[in-house]
């Protein structure tokens, strides 16, 4: 098939398929990722460690499952077609390596099977680029990789597909928007077509410089959002999410166009670091911003092992649990996993991550990460702060918010986010969508969104101005301390809003809130979300998990009391909630007056029951 174009237009600049010295056209996944062993003898010890040994057993039984399952059908969730493609994605990942590692051809005859099946679909769901974008890559990668093994008939079908079904799709002007957006669609959706359209490029190589100039253009927007510490604007999980496919390019540009890594700011390398410091001590996310709070293994984090060489990368502890690898076949769980296996080879181990006391992840939503080592016991305390702005990709009203552990015990938590589907089904009667970020979208309905469901102070009873953005820094009289500058996310009554955080070198953490005021406010809130039990004595206040215990103390105001309220399935509109528990400070303005206000609460462990009966 043949196509032909004079020109396109992108980004306001009229790109021509006329070039006079044409890109590279070498398939950009190169089949070496699942040769056997990777040249050094080092390589050759780590392929038989009990490291590498869970990561093959997992790849090449999950493939066995693989062959056993029907072949995927063109099947819609709603709007979303992306389990169909994400299985595409592990489908021929986990074959192919199992092809490569064992000569079955058991596994080859599969894959084209799986191979003719997803290319014969009508469409690849467009309207849901990511649906398209996806299986685009699944179909490149199966060719890069396997292109010496497949029939004449597959290979035509993996070109004809990913050029009618993808590449042509993308240049719609229904579809510019994606390529447009500052968050992971843009990523994963330039990823992948440069995949497909370097797979694809010996037949087509003006389509392929189509591609990469669209790339050029567009992909920095989205890179952005690494800039400029690491801090991932939509959070711990779409971190990996957009990283995985970022990786994929990073190594195809590295062998086809190197001058072009450039492209990819320092705000990435250094996102190893971020992803790292927001998963706390007991191995949970601060999961703002629409994350899971449990992380899963990370195959991004084995491609910066490979670069970097920390043992923290290696995620041991996922790999030796379990129920880590207790998935099923047919789940898109671990879809990248045998590319991990081929990091984890590549890489030499040149020691550990050094965490420190304080750490400032800068940019559009900034992140604080405090650790301390109480002298009076080593008990470790972990406190992670989060700022910025709320109508960012996967925002929430939450700045201000943090998460609380002392000695792996979370106390102060982040509400995980609702299922996608059912959230959407929540609001169709209405017409409205969860999608939008204005002030009045109905996505601040929703408890986990809003600063009512989190841990950050209010101001009668409004939601905080989405648009502003609350700065963080690294508070200048303390020496393991965080402030949040709330002011112009509290709204125009307010003329300052401190809120700072810090740990004594006890191990005790103190949060101080110093909020004055342009005109009279009614209610001040402050509020603390937690899963614990909690006890109530006026200014104090205890709570309890198992045998753990902390306390909190409010310093000022001096007539300030705490109460408490239990969360009802009723106060989500999905996912039960019940065990979830407010820890409130109220302070009313019985004076009407605009005098300034302190709020101070000091929390710190319960060493034993003395304390508790004291």
């Amino acid at each position: 098939m043949e196509i032909f174009f004079i020109a396109i237009p992108i980004i306001g600049v009229l790109v021509t398929l006329y070039y006079v010295q044409l890109f590279s056209t070498k398939s950009s996944i190169s089949p070496v990722y699942f040769s056997r062993v990777d040249g050094t003898e080092g390589n050759r010890t780590k392929y038989n460690d009990a490291y590498s040994k869970v990561l093959f057993n997992t790849i090449i039984s999950q493939a066995d499952e693989i062959l056993k399952l029907p072949l995927l059908e063109h099947d819609l969730s709603g709007k979303r077609m992306l389990l169909v493609s994400r299985s595409a994605v592990k489908r021929v990942n986990y074959l192919s390596f199992a092809f490569h590692h064992t000569k079955n051809k058991k596994y080859i005859n599969r894959l084209e099977a799986l191979i003719l099946a997803v290319a014969d679909f009508d469409d690849w769901n467009p309207s849901h680029f990511l649906d398209t974008a996806e299986m685009a890559f699944a179909l490149g990668t199966a060719l890069s990789l396997n292109r010496d093994h497949l029939s004449s008939k597959a290979v035509d079908a993996i070109y004809e597909a990913i050029v009618s079904k993808a590449i042509i799709p993308s240049f719609s002007p229904l579809h510019v928007n994606v390529f447009l957006s500052s968050n992971n669609w843009n990523i994963v959706s330039n990823s992948s077509l440069y995949i497909a359209a370097s797979a694809v490029s010996d037949r087509y190589p003006k389509l392929f410089n189509l591609v990469v100039k669209r790339l050029e253009h567009t992909l920095p927007i989205a890179l952005e959002n690494y800039e400029p510490d690491g801090a991932y604007v939509e959070g711990p999980m779409y971190w990996n999410y957009a990283s995985i496919y970022l990786v994929f390019l990073i190594d195809a540009l590295r062998q086809e166009l190197p001058q072009l890594e450039s492209l990819v700011g320092q705000g990435f390398y250094r996102s190893s670091d971020y992803i790292l410091e927001v998963t706390s001590p007991s191995g949970r996310f601060f999961n703002y911003s629409d994350s899971a709070v449990k992380p899963v293994f990370s195959p991004a984090l084995l491609w910066f092992y490979k670069e970097k060489g920390l043992e923290d990368f290696l995620q041991r502890d996922l790999v030796a649990s379990k129920e880590n690898w207790n998935f099923r076949a047919s789940s898109i769980t671990g879809r990248f996993l045998p590319f991990a296996f081929h990091w984890y080879l590549s890489g030499i181990s040149r020691g550990k991550y050094t965490y420190p006391k304080v750490w400032v992840g800068q940019g559009d939503n900034p992140i604080g990460v405090l650790r301390g080592k109480s002298e009076v016991d080593d008990s470790d305390v972990y406190l992670a702060v989060k700022a910025g702005r709320s109508n960012l990709p996967h925002g929430n009203i939450d700045s201000g918010s943090f998460i609380l552990e002392i000695d792996d015990t979370r106390w102060s938590l982040d509400i995980e986010s609702q299922d996608y589907q059912s959230m959407e089904d929540s609001f169709k009667k209405s017409g409205k969508s969860p999608w939008s970020m204005s002030q009045d979208s109905v996505r601040w309905e929703m408890l986990s969104k809003n600063n009512f469901g989190h841990s950050t102070i209010s101001i009668d009873n409004s939601l905080h101005k989405v648009a502003q953005y609350a700065k963080l820094s690294v508070s200048d009289n303390l020496e393991n301390g965080i402030q949040v500058d709330m002011n112009d996310v509290l709204g125009p009554r307010v003329s300052k809003a401190i809120r700072e955080f810090s740990i004594s070198p006890e191990g005790s953490v103190l949060i101080n809130d110093s909020i004055a005021f342009n005109s009279p406010y009614k209610l001040i809130s402050w509020r603390m979300v937690t899963d614990a039990e909690i006890l109530i004595d006026g200014k104090s206040a205890i709570l309890k998990k198992g045998k753990k215990s902390i306390s909190l103390d409010i310093i000022s105001p001096s007539k300030a009391i705490f109460s408490s309220r239990n969360l009802t399935p009723q106060d989500f509109l999905s996912k039960d909630k019940n065990k979830l528990k407010f820890l409130d400070i109220e302070i009313s303005n019985e004076n009407n007056n605009s005098n300034p206000v302190d709020i101070t609460v000091a929390i710190k462990k319960i060493r034993n029951e003395v304390e508790i009966d004291g």
